[in-house]
């Protein structure tokens, strides 16, 4: 599951707010009653600017959705969850090495001869030619 805001992806989580995030929900357990349910999160991360939280087992998976609405981790904050579907994927590339300086491969010339790479970096591709 990630929290994330409440119009994602216009509004992202910072890394500042997912440590806020973290401890509003610190909060809410601290207020729960010593007997009963007791939350628990195997790990909580901050990627794909959303608030990852990964639970323990099912009551604390179930325990989750109707909280996070009503967390107040900042001024202003407005969070709902989401599953991890929802949050952007990336590919992954294999990285590859060549010698050469930047100046070189940027003119078009390559220690392989006749051979070019170029990256673009939005939307991400690598073209290699030789």
């Amino acid at each position: 599951m990630a929290v994330v805001s409440d119009n994602y992806t216009e509004s992202q989580i910072s890394k500042e707010n997912f440590s806020d995030i973290q401890k509003a929900i610190g909060r809410l357990t601290d207020e729960l009653p010593g007997e009963g349910l007791t939350p628990k999160l195997v790990d909580s991360y901050w990627a794909k600017e959303a608030a990852v939280m990964v639970c323990h087992d099912e009551s604390t998976k179930n325990w989750f959705p109707a909280r996070v609405p009503t967390l107040v981790a900042w001024e202003g904050s407005r969070l709902k969850l989401v599953g991890l579907d929802a949050l952007p994927t990336y590919k992954r590339v294999n990285q590859g090495w060549t010698q050469g300086t930047v100046e070189s491969m940027s003119a078009g010339r390559s220690p392989m001869g006749s051979a070019w790479c170029s990256i673009l970096v939005q939307p991400l591709s690598v073209c290699c030619r030789g």
